[in-house]
């Protein structure tokens, strides 16, 4: 019995590690935006796209949220990545113009690895913009994924390096994105069965029918 128990909580440990070229965001946590270099993204149809004006009393801009099936995405080949680009635009009048924190919404139940594409896949600028200082992810729910550009806000003429919110999700559905108090239509990912729980589910079964089957053996 104790072997079996401990065969399923050493699988339990392997499904819980971090993949490969992955530094998770956990939540409660921030840190430095990785650099993914270049983007592979897969073949087919156009990557869903939104994109469109914004302002506020202190801002005026322009925003481009794209999803891309990765196939280079360090949970899964093919999981879905989430692409943000933000250019500023005129400062209204009496205000710098600037930009300091862009978040992504309902990422709670999902790993994220966030950080910057070198390359710009289809729908984006190039890359080489203004690169945040820090992410950070909510604690309880981990919900919200920013990025935060600190002393480097974004000032009117500026554009965004491209934000990525790498992801293990395989779906999403429309959200939205929140610019710095401006909110427009972005994307998000939605909730799906957890392979690993199925995965987990079938060791346990197969731990207790071996106990079954040498408890019977010594029975009979």
């Amino acid at each position: 019995m104790r072997i079996a128990i401990l065969g399923v909580l050493v699988i339990a440990a392997g499904l819980n590690s971090p993949p490969a070229g992955a530094t998770i965001l956990t939540s409660g946590s921030s840190g430095l935006p990785e650099n993914f270099g270049i983007v592979s993204v897969n073949g087919g149809p156009v990557p869903p796209t939104s994109s469109g004006a914004f302002s506020s009393a202190s801002f005026t801009g322009h925003f481009i949220s794209v999803v891309v099936s990765d196939v280079g995405n360090p949970f899964c080949s093919g999981c879905l990545d989430f692409l943000y680009q933000i250019g500023v635009g005129a400062a209204p009048e009496g205000s710098s113009g600037a930009i300091a924190r862009i978040t992504g919404f309902s990422f709670d139940g999902f790993s994220t690895d966030v950080g910057l594409f070198a390359t710009a896949p289809p729908d984006l600028s190039s890359a080489g913009g203004i690169a945040p200082t820090s992410v950070d992810r909510s604690f309880n729910p981990a919900d919200t994924i920013a990025f935060n550009f600190g002393n480097q806000s974004l000032l009117p003429g500026m554009i965004s390096d491209i934000l990525v919110i790498r992801t293990n999700a395989t779906a999403f559905d429309a959200g939205t994105l929140n610019i710095d108090g401006a909110t427009v239509a972005a994307f998000q990912p939605t909730a799906v069965p957890e392979p690993a729980s199925f995965v987990l589910f079938g060791s346990a079964l197969m731990g207790f029918w071996l106990i079954r089957k040498k408890t019977h053996r010594l029975s009979g």
